[in-house]
């Protein structure tokens, strides 16, 4: 065996792919009571940036507050504050074929804020920024898995530069396309959602006194979502457009006054005149769901396990999810004296995800049929359900309490609980 082709090293466990899901299962591992002291290394494919770059990412996320409290737990949210993010008091949902619609209130809920939009890179660059602490973690990046094979009680991991290494457990948070899924063999399904996502930053007319705002349309529900900028300033907000695929391409081809006269008249003015728009993005919205969770050593966490509609900012908060619950059993495996890749102690994660996952999924899926549907009887319902969900007051407090991550079996570190 050539030098490149020796095991480097043996860890207890090795996550591969280091982004926000990632990271934030390596800082929960690093932190927990049982965990702390295990052997564990990253491997991502690109380079790690823990600067905070100027400008806007139009990459971002709407952080719910079993969210905000797993990142309280884990001593990361001091940095994201005193980076770019606005809470939303309050978020305006309406339907663009009729008069319903619905306002959700903080205040209703006795909180301060409903969530808070950060973009990705202040919250990965917080989160790396807090992992880079522990000497004790070992970084492969940037670099990729290339192969798999299992070796009695344990993973043999090969790099892309060579390198090999051994695991008890592989955590997958590798995104959508997971190579840790598709070599471990775990199936998944693959339902296209026949829409396709356009995200910008724009500058707006009014200021939008943090406030959330979606408009449902038959082509695609329009999301402004509220951002601040260094001074302070709220007239700048985060789009998410989802578009037919053909509606998407026509959009995008737009010069810059066109694109915001037509982001402006979709979203009825709402915040006056779209006086200026950043470059636009675009990519394929798919739903996926992996057919198992688990195999004996390896975990899916995030977008590796599941991918859904962004109508409702749930998906890096399942992925978050998914990291809390995870961490929260192998802590518990480990202080019961079970290996760190026991299979029962991953099944019970699997058991504890898979079910709210799939329950979002459903309902995400549900929501685009519902308001792509222009049959004036289901308009008619929609609208419907709207106006007796924004007059019903306990109704009201429940989809706001599952938005916000308060309902179910939430893992006790997004209960702002440490383990």
């Amino acid at each position: 065996m050539s030098e490149s082709k020796l095991i480097e090293s043996d860890y207890d466990v090795v996550i591969v792919g280091g982004g926000m899901v990632g990271a934030s299962v390596a800082c929960a591992l690093l932190q927990a009571s049982e965990t702390q002291s295990l052997r564990i290394a990253i491997v991502e494919g690109q380079a790690f940036n823990f600067e905070f770059a100027e400008g806007f990412d139009p990459r971002v996320s709407a952080i719910s507050l079993a969210s905000r409290k797993l990142m309280e737990v884990m001593d990361v949210w001091p940095k994201i504050a005193q980076q770019r993010l606005c809470p939303y008091q309050r978020m305006s949902v309406w339907d663009a074929e009729g008069t319903g619609g619905v306002d959700f209130s903080a205040l209703d809920m006795g909180e301060v804020a409903l969530g808070h939009i950060i973009e990705n890179r202040v919250v990965l660059a917080s989160l790396l920024h807090k992992i880079q602490q522990f000497p004790s973690l070992q970084w492969y990046c940037p670099n990729k898995l290339e192969a798999l094979n299992r070796l009695d009680d344990r993973w043999l991991l090969t790099l892309a530069n060579g390198l090999e290494c051994s695991a008890k457990l592989i955590i997958g948070a590798d995104g959508a396309h997971s190579v840790v899924r598709n070599l471990c063999g775990i199936d998944h399904s693959e339902m296209p959602y026949d829409h396709r996502a356009v995200v910008t930053t724009i500058k707006t007319e009014r200021a939008h006194e943090c406030v959330a705002r979606q408009r449902f349309m038959p082509k695609g529900p329009l999301a402004f979502l509220p951002l601040l900028d260094d001074g302070g300033a709220e007239d700048y907000c985060s789009v998410v457009w989802s578009l037919d695929s053909d509606e998407a391409e026509q959009i995008l081809g737009l010069e810059d006054e066109a694109f915001c006269e037509a982001i402006s008249r979709a979203s009825e003015h709402c915040l006056g005149e779209v006086v200026s728009a950043s470059k636009r993005f675009s990519f394929p919205l798919i739903q996926r769901h992996a057919n198992q969770y688990v195999r004996p050593g390896v975990a899916l966490v995030g977008d590796a396990a599941h991918t859904i509609h962004p109508l409702a900012g749930q998906g890096v908060n399942l992925g978050f999810m998914d990291a809390a619950a995870l961490v929260e059993e192998l802590n518990r495996g480990v202080q019961r004296g079970l290996p760190i890749g026991d299979l029962s102690v991953l099944r019970r994660y699997e058991r504890r995800r898979r079910g709210p996952n799939t329950l979002m999924i459903q309902s995400m899926r549900g929501f685009k049929e519902l308001f792509a549907a222009d049959a004036l009887p289901v308009r008619w319902v929609r609208n419907f359900g709207l106006s007796v969900t924004d007059s019903v007051t306990p109704l009201k407090h429940h989809f706001m309490a599952h938005a916000m991550g308060l309902k179910g079996d939430v893992p006790r570190m997004a209960r702002g609980i440490k383990i």
